[in-house]
């Protein structure tokens, strides 16, 4: 027993021993290091804001570079398409806002600034006070010289009403030297610097950032004047964004702590004296003290982790108690009461900031909650934030360790869902009535699945009345012989070759054996990758219209027959009647005095104008039978020409816009610019004659944009209710002593060999008080050189 107390004791010396020794030795030691730490600390802190300056400079500059390509892209399209492919920005701008956190919204102005469009939306209050200080720091109204073209600029970052700093940078664009807009984009810089200090660095610096003086951006407690700043200049390639950076990896050097350590150096040793047993007794349990201090701190590190996953989900999660107050509620929950504080939230029912109507609504589902153990429900709500917000909410009961009930509440916010699967059911619904109103029927493949759906349109169209699932094979095997190669060739080269649309005709079988004339449009949807995975379409009963039309052209080649035999065989007549008036002139002239004479002279010009209305007819029916022999036409010289063997004084034929090359029959072509420039001149009493012949674009011909062709007068003008009469053959609005020397058949003509190009002809007046003659000559046009 004596030698067991006597070795506690020796115990309790060695280690009070040890315990003064080692207080002493750290006390000198610590003042020597201490001195080192401080001269080193000015370094350290230094190279920690040059390394932070350097992660701020690179991320910002990477930014900036890929806002450039952007306005690159958009400059491109400017300078060879005139416009803005605002679609595929839009694409653009989804991908740069998905890899890029903290921006608020990327926009493109025209050159008055006006908005054109904006990702995502900004509220338009922010949109106005980020304009007003943008343009208050701007005094060149973002409009830079040439070389600046889709290159940023920016005076520093703006200071939103709600305390936000945010950098606004400005990509003018131009074409041809002239500014035709702006992209602009919005940047949060505290979010950007907090997303580029987390990824960069494991642990976060302290970190200060100012701007101007103007505080920006701050992590930690940093004495100002102890970090010697780091500053980062024309970080916009013309701007004057200066940003100063100090960061420090290390607690500031405090000097009284110098006072401090001599202060306490004797009672250091008086105080190792007294806690001398004390440390005896704790090496003792040592082990045990330091497992429990490692427990705690799992224990801290898992409660804190767990912590930040639920204030990271995006889910609104709370909790409440028996009585229906907020015990808890993550940062995603709370965010939805502006301007409170979860303090200010903790031990409230949250029901007064509803109507009675909600407020009950969801305390109901609280006590289903507590009453089954969970409830669940999809809710519209008001939230205070002025947000209405659809929720799918879900409520789970448990118990703490004492058995206190307690609800789990969880709520997804389904607001962009809901809105998404209301478009897509009200896009179904107009599908259907679409597809059940129309005369046509609906076809649909699916080239991955190989399925295939035909409508009931499409099936009454084929008198199908089997229950058999649509096939491929079904189709082809239903198409007329003739027609089968052509139908699937114009099939293969829109889906395979991705020529632009599935539109032909063709002949198919009826379920009664006979066949039907089918028009079918088409349109393929392609992969990522290029490769076909869809193709919809609609066919048209078109029989009844074929029929008709075939029916039309047979009387109209009967028309064009009779009138050229009719016209020909009138002739050799006509020759008789011509010859005995001159019969009777030579042999008779004496003889019928002078009443005879008139009556000879009328005669002879009653023959000339039967024999030229003949010609006429003859010249019509010719028109709609004789083969185009087709050859590169220059209009240019053809209306010159024109012009060259008109034998009329005082009149000037011009031509006010370069005229294109076409490929036709120079003959037709010729005949048409000459009979209207030649009724132009006849029917026109004007002193200075004046003709005017040009072409612009213009949409008027049905058959799409085409070049619109015009021959312009000064004449007597044709009023609105003949314009139409015009175009009829021998149509005279005067009578033939009144502008003598036509027979009414030269707009008749000229309509003919406009149609023969599937062209449109028509009238209207113009400033001269005379008429201007339009036409389009599409067939012409697409073979222009």
């Amino acid at each position: 027993m004596k030698i067991g107390v006597t070795k506690t004791r020796y115990h309790v010396a060695v280690a009070t021993s040890v315990l003064l020794l080692g207080l002493c030795i750290t006390y000198y030691a610590g003042i020597a290091v201490h001195k080192n730490a401080e001269a080193q600390l000015g370094a350290r802190n230094k190279a920690s804001s040059e390394i932070v300056a350097s992660s701020v400079q690179t991320h910002i500059v990477y930014r900036i570079r890929a806002l450039e390509r952007m306005a690159r892209r958009l400059q491109r399209d400017l300078i060879h398409r005139d416009t803005l492919d605002l679609v595929a920005w839009r694409l653009d701008a989804r991908e740069f806002f998905a890899s890029q956190p903290g921006y608020i919204a990327l926009q493109i102005l025209d050159a008055d600034v006006n908005e054109l469009v904006t990702m995502p939306v900004l509220e338009p209050k922010v949109s106005i006070e980020l304009y007003a200080h943008f343009e208050k720091q701007n005094p060149d109204k973002l409009v830079p010289g040439r070389e600046r073209a889709a290159q940023a600029n920016a005076v520093g970052t703006i200071q939103m009403s709600d305390g936000r700093r945010v950098l606004a940078l400005a990509f003018p664009l131009f074409r041809n030297d002239v500014l035709r807009g702006y992209l602009v984009s919005f940047m949060d810089a505290e979010t950007f610097l907090g997303y580029v200090l987390r990824k960069d660095f494991n642990t976060l610096p302290n970190v200060l950032i100012m701007e101007n003086n103007r505080l920006i951006w701050e992590h930690g407690t940093l004495a100002r004047d102890r970090v010697e700043p780091v500053q980062l200049k024309n970080l916009v390639r013309f701007g004057r964004i200066n940003w100063t950076v100090r960061a420090s990896r290390y607690a500031d050097f405090n000097p009284m702590q110098h006072v401090q350590v001599r202060n306490f150096a004797a009672v250091g040793v008086i105080g190792s004296l007294l806690f001398s047993g004390l440390a005896f007794l704790a090496m003792r349990n040592y082990n045990q003290v330091k497992q429990q201090l490692r427990a705690e701190q799992r224990a801290r590190e898992s409660e804190h982790f767990l912590q930040l996953i639920v204030d990271h989900t995006p889910d609104l999660i709370f909790v409440k108690d028996a009585n229906f107050k907020i015990r808890q509620m993550n940062k995603a929950m709370l965010a939805l009461y502006p301007g409170k504080s979860l303090d200010d939230i903790v031990g409230t029912t949250t029901i007064e900031d509803y109507d009675e109507k909600e407020a009950e609504e969801f305390l109901r589902f609280d006590r289903i909650a507590f009453l089954e153990g969970r409830s669940e429900t999809e809710e519209s709500i008001m939230f205070p934030n002025g947000k209405r917000e659809v929720l799918l909410t879900s409520k789970l009961r448990f118990y703490d360790d004492s058995g206190n009930a307690f609800i789990l509440g969880v709520g997804r916010v389904i607001t962009a869902l809901k809105q998404t699967e209301e478009k897509l059911i009200s896009s179904e619904e107009r599908y259907k009535l679409a597809v059940h109103g129309t005369s046509v029927g609906i076809w649909d493949m699916d080239l991955v699945n190989g399925k295939t759906f035909w409508s009931d349109r499409y099936c009454a169209i084929l008198g199908i009345k089997h229950s058999v699932e649509p096939r491929d094979e079904e189709f082809i095997q239903r198409l007329h012989p003739d027609d089968r190669d052509r139908a699937l060739r114009a099939m293969e080269d829109h889906v395979s070759k991705r020529k632009p649309h599935f539109d032909v005709e063709f002949r198919m079988r009826h379920d009664d054996g006979n066949y039907v004339w089918i028009h079918s449009r088409g349109q393929a949807a392609w992969d990522k990758l290029g490769n076909p995975v869809r193709v919809v379409g609609s066919i048209d009963d078109i029989t009844d219209k074929k029929v008709a039309m075939q029916e039309l052209l047979r009387s109209n080649q009967e028309l064009d027959d009779f009138a050229y035999i009719a016209s020909h065989d009138l002739k050799e007549p006509l020759r008789g009647i011509h010859n005995h008036v001159r019969f009777l002139e030579e042999d008779y002239l004496a003889v019928l005095g002078e009443d005879g004479q008139h009556r000879i002279e009328r005669l002879k010009f009653l023959v000339k104008r039967l024999e030229k209305l003949i010609n006429d007819l003859l010249e019509y029916s010719r028109l709609g039978r004789v083969e185009l022999r087709k050859r590169q036409v220059n209009l240019n010289e053809l209306v010159r020409d024109i012009a060259l063997s008109v034998e009329e004084e005082k009149a000037s034929i011009t031509v006010t816009s370069d005229l294109p090359t076409l490929l036709g029959s120079e003959v037709q072509l010729a005949q048409l610019f000459r009979n209207l420039i030649t009724n132009a001149l006849k029917y026109n009493n004007a002193d200075e004659k004046q003709v005017l012949v040009s072409c612009s674009a213009g949409q008027h011909s049905s058959l799409g944009n085409t070049i619109v062709f015009s021959v312009a007068d000064n004449g007597i003008g044709i009023p609105p209710q003949f314009r139409e009469d015009v175009f009829k053959i021998f149509k005279r609005l005067h009578g033939p002593d009144e502008y003598p020397g036509g027979t009414g058949s030269g707009l008749t003509f000229a309509k003919k060999i406009v149609e023969r190009y599937r062209g449109e002809i028509w009238l209207d007046g113009n400033d001269f008080g005379g008429t201007t003659v339009f036409f389009s000559l599409p067939d012409a046009l697409q073979n222009q050189v």
